[in-house]
């Protein structure tokens, strides 16, 4: 890598369902999506080709602000506390 060489900052705006009709098989395919996602550009962020930030916008009937992640160990946490968020159950 070259030190003079700029490197570019990615910003990656993520709103994802968290609804009741989430439950199940989708909610696991929508984070493992997300999950392979992260593990992706955060492999572009530790070799040097781009400088990562996400913000995650979850929604179920009820508006909910963007959380500014960045870092992996934002990441993690950030993860760690959604998989402990019961399902809305509303549906749809």
């Amino acid at each position: 890598n070259n030190p003079k060489q700029k490197i570019p900052k990615v910003v990656t705006i993520i709103v994802f369902d968290i609804s009741g009709s989430m439950q199940g098989v989708k909610d696991q395919v929508r984070n493992a999506l997300i999950a392979a996602y992260l593990d992706k550009t955060q492999i572009d962020t530790i070799t040097g080709r781009a400088d990562h930030v996400y913000y995650f916008i979850p929604f179920d009937t009820t508006p909910r602000a963007a959380e500014r992640v960045g870092d992996f160990a934002q990441a993690r946490e950030y993860f760690n506390r959604f998989r402990s968020y019961p399902p809305s159950g509303v549906g749809g």
